[in-house]
């Protein structure tokens, strides 16, 4: 699949006061509600800088502490579009779970050949199987963004904002993504394109070399999932 955004709805206001905001960051943090303005209850959520120099597995300066309870629990649906999209094994077991507990999960990213960062691409080329085995079908979601950037974003509630989204990927999706799938003989994976002639079947990423595969193949064995 190709590139990326994720799309939630917030249940609450989680985000920290201004108060705690440092003055340094106030005008990013303002530019950032007002463009969720007329669309529904926005919430930023951000980390504390503090997190690149702590040393004691601290959760709470964690923008995931603010964001993951602000986007509540999907019950239907869940569609995640992120450029860099490495979701670890915690995460690849949230998204399993979502899946067997009947919502729709959707993942929108970078195909190999469209990457700019292809050992990016090599932390979720290792979990892509087991993803589709489970039926899974703008804060970076992977490591990196996690545990060692600090990040900011804005989390929307707005149930009109999110069908817009939800029916744009179902229009477009077909045209601008190659579909991920296993194939019926059980290979893993497999793409699909398609074509006003129909649909072109790839058994290895489509639009790279074998060379750019293999250096793939041998990322995916370092144990660096966490830096990416």
């Amino acid at each position: 699949m190709r590139s990326g955004i994720t799309c939630a709805r917030a249940s609450d206001d989680h985000g920290r006061s201004d108060e705690s905001i440092p003055p340094s960051e106030r005008g990013a943090v303002d530019r950032l509600r007002r463009a969720g303005d007329g669309v529904g209850k926005r919430t930023v959520v951000r980390d504390d800088p503090a997190k690149t120099l702590d040393t004691s597995a601290r959760t709470d300066v964690l923008l995931l502490s603010e964001l993951l309870p602000a986007i509540g629990q999907p019950k239907t649906s869940f569609d995640l579009v992120s450029p860099y999209f490495v979701p670890g094994g915690g995460g690849t077991d949230a998204l399993e779970k979502l899946a067997r507990n009947g919502v729709q999960v959707r993942v929108l990213t970078n195909s190999l050949a469209a990457t700019d960062v292809p050992a990016v691409h090599a932390g979720y080329a290792k979990r892509r199987c087991d993803l589709l085995r489970a039926g899974v079908g703008s804060f970076n979601f992977d490591q990196r963004s996690a545990y060692l950037n600090t990040e900011m974003g804005l989390v929307i509630d707005s149930p009109a904002l999110a069908q817009r989204l939800s029916t744009t990927l179902d229009r477009d999706l077909g045209k601008t993504a190659y579909e991920v799938r296993i194939a019926t003989d059980g290979r893993c994976p497999q793409w699909i394109e398609r074509t006003s002639s129909g649909e072109v079947v790839f058994d290895v990423e489509p639009g790279t070399s074998a060379s750019k595969r293999s250096g793939i193949q041998f990322l995916e064995i370092l144990p660096i999932e966490w830096l990416l």
